[in-house]
């Protein structure tokens, strides 16, 4: 992975603006996913957001602390703490 404090304001702005538009089409296919999803099964939409959605919003957190996890950065007690903290199924 590159070391985007090497790189210029303007290219940490386009790696920026791709990053955010990339959740965005992410974010917009997901919840219309979830609505085909909850028509198809008869499912509440709003049990359906629940669970898909907010399963999917902690994916990035439950990644990071696996990662921190597996040694890449601090020890594996400090690791847990934000997946505890941050996880809808606690």
């Amino acid at each position: 992975m590159p070391d985007l404090n090497q790189l210029p304001l303007f290219a940490n702005l386009l790696v920026f603006g791709a990053a955010a538009a990339g959740v965005w089409i992410a974010g917009t296919r997901l919840s219309i996913y979830a609505d085909e999803i909850s028509d198809r099964r008869r499912i509440g939409k709003a049990l359906m957001g629940l669970i898909f959605l907010a399963g999917a919003t902690s994916l990035p957190e439950i990644v990071t602390t696996i990662t921190a996890a597996l040694g890449y950065r601090p020890p594996a007690p400090e690791a847990i703490v934000p997946l505890q903290s941050s996880s809808p199924m606690h």
